[in-house]
């Protein structure tokens, strides 16, 4: 008898034809972005080893931008990678809303921020290869110390920023202002308590998970951008 497993995720063709429309306005060649919904609850069940870092997280995004390349005499970039939901956000936000959440992830993909990510942690492992065959005991000491605390305000910094990035460059796709704003209001409700001051994004250093923004710092930083338009 065959055993059963439960479907964790399923294709979303209505976010696939958003993201195109996506690409369609930063002049870019169409995606090659899977779009998916996931279960929190069927994750948890079949994979509970690894499900527990998905927690509390909307949505996801892997990918990257490929560099340009000709097609019939034009130039043009495609983006690779994947968009995940969970299906909370499917269930119990309004479309606009939904595109929103669905343009930040896009967002950080065409920004490159995955990409950027690997890279910084390929770098701190090359640093911290070389710290680590130091000799003298107290020069490497004071050498991690300052490589530890500059490599945590390099990692926060980055990971605010790409956020903050994402957001703007997604209200701009979705050209509403006011539908940005309240969606993070939303996702604070649904995955804070509707407590602004807790944290939306973490940087993890020596299994630590270090707060970097806040829900609020995030609503501050699209009500203050005076290049939206929107």
């Amino acid at each position: 008898m065959p055993v059963y497993r439960p479907k964790i995720w399923k294709s979303s063709p209505e976010y696939q034809m958003r993201v195109s429309h996506f690409c369609a306005k930063d002049g870019l060649a169409p995606p090659a972005i899977a779009t998916v919904v996931f279960s929190q609850k069927e994750f948890e069940r079949s994979h509970p080893r690894y499900a527990k870092q998905f927690r509390g997280i909307p949505a996801l995004s892997l990918g990257l931008l490929t560099p340009s390349y000709a097609i019939l005499g034009r130039f043009a970039s495609t983006p690779v990678g994947l968009i995940a939901f969970e299906d909370v956000v499917e269930n119990s936000f309004g479309p606009g809303e939904k595109e929103f959440i669905l343009a930040h992830e896009y967002s950080h993909i065409v920004k490159n921020h995955c990409p950027l990510k690997l890279l910084g942690k390929a770098a701190s492992s090359f640093v911290d290869d070389y710290i680590s065959e130091l000799e003298n005991d107290t020069s490497r000491t004071i050498v991690q110390i300052a490589w530890q605390y500059f490599g945590t305000v390099v990692g926060a910094g980055f990971t605010r920023n790409s956020e903050i990035e994402a957001d703007i460059h997604a209200t701009q796709l979705i050209g509403s202002r006011t539908t940005a704003v309240a969606t993070i209001e939303k996702l604070a409700q649904e995955f804070a308590g509707g407590d602004m001051s807790q944290p939306t994004h973490f940087i993890v250093k020596n299994g630590r998970k270090i707060p970097v923004l806040t829900f609020a710092e995030r609503l501050a930083a699209l009500r203050n951008c005076i290049t939206l338009g929107v």
